[in-house]
């Protein structure tokens, strides 16, 4: 997978939780899925267990002591940060 493809799916990933956390409005991700299908970028994918996931975090070489941070969104322009909430769901087909 391209770095793209995995920035696109984890922003959809933010936009879920953007939307049970912080209220931001569904439309947003909706809109931001049909713009990834219009661009032939896939909105799903096989994904291992979420334990799995959160483990391999811990090698990310830009995590650094901000484990677990997350920035979501409101609405549009309006960014938020929070810790990370469990959203890998969304993009597990």
């Amino acid at each position: 997978m391209g770095h793209g493809v995995a920035v696109g799916l984890g922003l959809l990933v933010t936009l879920k939780v953007s939307e049970s956390v912080l209220g931001c409005p569904p439309e947003v991700r909706r809109r931001t899925a049909a713009l990834m299908r219009a661009l032939g970028l896939p909105t799903r994918l096989a994904l291992p267990e979420s334990q799995q996931l959160i483990d391999a975090m811990e090698w990310d070489k830009k995590r650094g002591s901000r484990a677990g941070f997350f920035v979501g969104l409101r609405d549009l322009g309006e960014p938020v940060t929070d810790e990370l909430v469990a959203a890998l769901e969304l993009v597990r087909a």
